[in-house]
């Protein structure tokens, strides 16, 4: 699972975003090329994927709330597969953070701190404490990711939250230390010793990249495969918030909550946060290739099934937003949608209906051979 995520991949019709190993996954599986968020918010969208029920359902609709204060008895989806006698394994961010179902993980559960009280009573650990909620190099290294030089198009920082808005590049020993390299090394670990620690028990993994959730960090090798020159702004970009005519004020939050906060994006700036934004899904699909790869190693192939999906989508100055919460738009309710399943009858092909992220809960079930939960 990705974090933020439009679906602007080469094979959404976007050649700029090559990502080699998204399009090796939706060429071997069936990828969707209208799915849909539940909710343009992280917490209440991964609720629904995770539970199989609607927002108004799991009364999720901010980033502070765990469904399962609300509705304990809602069975969320790793939980579920516990239940089957499955091992399941956490890596990288799945619920969101500080929000996990940690009882429903056999491996890497991480410690409620914003909610749900119960974890804590629980010897769960915090897993990666020092990387931060962003998935930034861990603290207490002595580094911190660079924000680029000054060049045409500099992106700039804003004072308000320079945490969240500003652009960050990695050099190799950071890249290798980045949260969502860590979580994809613990994935890979898990497959790797699988085997000797759990025999033929079947399992479940989840691997969620931050990435490209802002701050939009990468190496340069990533910046380097975006040309800065080939981008193009979208037909409606605005420097600002620009409200379409006849369109009620709720519509378009009054502003950004990500990225240009408090201050307008000139077309030079738009274009280098765009690439910037580019660049952090090529290092999210270099960690999720390295997973699918060790998977493919070890033999693994045609007894697995991946799933690959974003929380929601991402506005990039359509109508002068940059963010994903309080609209409706296109942009920010589409996301990626693939599913490879073995010997699928759909793979190789693309979906064309609508289909929502919701669904893989019962969809994963379904293919699994396991009873429908009620």
């Amino acid at each position: 699972m990705s974090d933020d995520m439009r679906p602007d991949l080469s094979m959404y019709g976007n050649p700029l975003v090559a990502a080699p190993n998204l399009a090796k996954l939706a060429k071997s599986g069936v990828m969707f090329q209208r799915g849909y968020c539940p909710f343009p918010l992280c917490c209440p969208s991964r609720s629904a994927m995770l539970t199989g029920r609607q927002v108004a359902n799991t009364g999720v609709y901010g980033n502070r709330t765990w469904f399962g204060d609300k509705h304990p008895d809602l069975v969320s989806l790793p939980k579920y597969f516990m239940r089957q006698g499955y091992v399941t394994m956490h890596a990288g961010k799945i619920f969101h953070g500080g929000i996990d179902d940690a009882e429903a993980w056999t491996v890497g559960g991480i410690r409620r701190t914003l909610a749900g009280g119960d974890a804590a009573e629980m010897d769960i650990p915090i897993v990666a404490a020092g990387a931060g909620v962003f998935g930034q190099v861990a603290a207490g290294t002595g580094e911190a990711p660079t924000a680029p030089g000054p060049v045409e198009g500099d992106v700039g920082r804003a004072t308000s939250n320079p945490g969240s808005d500003s652009v960050n590049i990695l050099n190799d020993s950071q890249a290798g230390r980045f949260g969502d390299t860590n979580a994809a090394n613990r994935a890979v670990e898990f497959l790797q010793n699988y085997k000797g620690q759990y025999g033929d028990q079947p399992f479940f993994i989840a691997y969620g990249t931050v990435k490209p959730h802002s701050p939009p960090t990468a190496p340069q090798s990533c910046f380097d495969a975006i040309p800065l020159d080939k981008i193009q702004l979208p037909v409606d970009f605005a420097t600002h918030r620009t409200l379409p005519e006849g369109f009620p004020e709720g519509c378009l939050r009054p502003r950004n909550a990500d990225l240009f906060i408090g201050r307008d994006a000139t077309p030079d700036q738009a274009k280098a946060m765009i690439q910037a934004y580019y660049a952090s899904i090529l290092l999210a699909d270099q960690n999720l290739g390295r997973v699918i790869d060790a998977r493919d190693n070890l033999g693994l192939r045609e007894k697995t099934i991946v799933v690959f999906s974003a929380d929601h989508g991402y506005q990039l100055g359509e109508k002068g937003k940059w963010s994903k919460a309080g609209s409706l738009w296109e942009e920010g309710a589409r996301v990626p949608l693939m599913i490879d399943a073995p010997k699928a009858k759909g793979n190789g092909q693309g979906g064309t209906r609508i289909v929502e992220s919701m669904s893989i809960y019962p969809t994963l079930v379904e293919l699994c051979g396991l009873p429908m939960p009620a």
